[in-house]
């Protein structure tokens, strides 16, 4: 029971990590439409997150729907501290179908799914651009 600070951690150790902890804390020095990798790593985990960072972070527009994020809305110790319970509390009571319920939230910005658009309109533009070279035209 407890805080504990877990340091640096290698990428091939970060799964387990993850998955060990109960909840994880996202602390962010970036602005308004700055963020980390690691929040879509934390989303993808199904843990209760605590996001420590200046309001209106690019972090809070991806967390927004996430079930299990504690906002503190700020900087302030108290508020971190109330939040910081509030997700200790969630974790202790978490069961499978809150940690899919986040995870399928997190799924959404999978790789896949983010550029599954974008692979449909180059697509579609090769296929257009072969259909034009095709009639002996040029681009």
């Amino acid at each position: 029971p407890g805080v504990r600070y877990r340091g640096p951690v290698s990428k091939t150790d970060l799964a387990g990590v993850y998955r060990d902890s109960d909840v994880l804390v996202f602390l962010n020095g970036g602005g308004r439409y700055v963020t980390s990798g690691k929040i879509f790593e934390y989303m993808a985990a199904g843990r209760p997150i605590v996001s420590v960072h200046t309001p209106g972070s690019a972090a809070e527009e991806l967390l927004r729907g996430y079930p299990l994020w504690f906002n503190p809305g700020g900087l302030d110790p108290a508020d971190i501290a109330v939040s910081m319970a509030a997700a200790a509390k969630a974790a202790a009571g978490l069961d499978g179908p809150q940690v899919a319920e986040a995870r399928e939230y997190a799924g959404r910005f999978s790789r896949n799914v983010t550029l599954e658009p974008l692979i449909a309109r180059l697509t579609e533009l090769a296929a257009r651009r072969r259909g034009v070279a095709g009639r002996g035209g040029s681009r």
